[in-house]
């Protein structure tokens, strides 16, 4: 099970990404977590943005 901070932040992106086309239509309680491709292609995006960003605390 992820830790909280991880489950916040997939809970935050996973909303908006079922509204956006980003998940397949999948059964909440049988089924694993998949992403379309342009679903993909979203999460890459995003976490080279994150990336590449300026830090916002020196330890973070």
């Amino acid at each position: 099970m992820p830790s909280p901070p991880t489950r916040s932040f997939l809970w935050q992106w996973l909303r908006p990404g079922e509204a956006l086309g980003f998940l397949p239509y999948r059964d909440r309680h049988h089924s694993a977590l998949s992403l379309t491709p342009t679903g993909r292609a979203a999460a890459l995006t995003e976490l080279r943005a994150r990336a590449h960003a300026q830090r916002t605390a020196p330890w973070a």
